[in-house]
């Protein structure tokens, strides 16, 4: 809460600034967390609206009975709507008033999921057992390629466009373990010499050379260590 309590604001008023004043609540204008804890917020709103949709006792807007919709959400903006007698209004409303922070605490005790967006939601460095499906989801991708039909010249093309793009996606969020960089490179590696992922030594060219730019005689690929 640093971020939010140590923060001190001034009002501009009949052309002159008010003595500052601590914050107590809210981020700051712009801060780059905002459209993440919105967006975690949101999803919590999502999935308890949809749990309410799977209740007997709530009726559907009549125009929305055959889409089973009792929402819509786009960006900042949410729409909630169903059949207007009392008892589906009084759920609605109850359901929403769920997610209402109080001052310390919430009404309601919510569970961050363990994933989000493909990626796990952690503080600290990333451990192997949670790195593991990035090496899982290069494997699948290979296994569903017809790789042995494919010249060196459209396997390099995959590795830089497709493989490495799925490390890249976790590698912007959290620092990756060396083990795991390695067991990509590896993987990597097998794919371009013999187009499966069982890891080999057999390599024409050595990979720190094959990482070397076109203009020393590489194949310009990415070192994932620098």
């Amino acid at each position: 809460m640093e971020c939010i309590t140590t923060v001190t604001y001034s009002l501009d008023m009949n052309g002159g600034l008010t003595k500052p004043f601590q914050g107590r609540r809210g981020i700051r204008q712009g801060d780059p967390m905002s459209p993440y804890l919105f967006v975690i917020a949101m999803e919590y709103v999502q999935r308890e609206l949809a749990q309410l949709a799977k209740n007997r006792n709530i009726k559907f807007h009549p125009r929305c009975r055959k889409l089973g919709a009792m929402h819509i959400c786009f960006a900042d903006d949410l729409l909630m709507f169903c059949k207007a007698d009392i008892t589906s209004i009084r759920l609605l409303q109850q359901t929403f008033l769920k997610l209402i922070w109080t001052p310390g605490k919430c009404r309601k005790k919510l569970h961050l999921p363990s994933r989000y967006l493909g990626v796990p939601l952690a503080s600290k460095n990333l451990s192997i057992i949670q790195c593991w499906p990035i090496v899982e989801k290069i494997t699948q991708k290979i296994n569903c390629w017809i790789a042995k039909l494919l010249s060196y010249a459209g396997r390099l093309q995959l590795i830089k466009s497709v493989l490495f793009e799925v490390q890249s996606y976790w590698a912007q969020i959290f620092l990756l373990p060396k083990k795991i960089l390695k067991m990509i490179e590896a993987i990597c590696r097998s794919f371009l010499w013999s187009g499966t992922t069982t890891i080999t030594n057999k390599a024409l060219v050595a990979w720190d050379r094959v990482c070397w730019p076109q203009a020393a005689s590489g194949l310009n690929v990415i070192n994932m260590y620098y």
